[in-house]
């Protein structure tokens, strides 16, 4: 599977909304530490991840789902307006199998 750079939204001159991804992943580093990924297809998607992993709000719902304290990945929906994050939803979350972790 190749990679492939996204462009930002055209300029049409009207506002639309579009969607973007972000992706969380937390994993056990090889010295017992926690190693966290940030990312997303675009800043939206980025800065919308960082919003919900790091608000208790949203990490009590999410935590519903998945064990915080386990390794996790999840992927987000995020909706954006002109460059502006609105929202991030789970799509995916779910708890890694790490063979480090105890």
């Amino acid at each position: 599977m190749g990679s492939q750079i996204m462009d930002p939204p055209k300029r049409t001159g009207k506002q639309e909304r579009y969607h973007d991804y972000g992706m969380f992943t937390k994993f056990r580093g090889p010295a017992g530490n926690s190693v966290v990924v940030i990312s997303g297809t675009r800043d939206e998607g980025v800065s919308q991840t960082a919003e919900v992993f790091t608000n208790a709000q949203k990490l009590e719902e999410i935590s519903r789902q998945v064990d915080l304290a386990m390794p996790i990945e999840a992927l987000l929906d995020v909706s954006a307006f002109d460059g502006v994050s609105l929202t991030g939803r789970p799509l995916v979350t779910t708890n890694r199998k790490d063979p480090l972790f105890r």
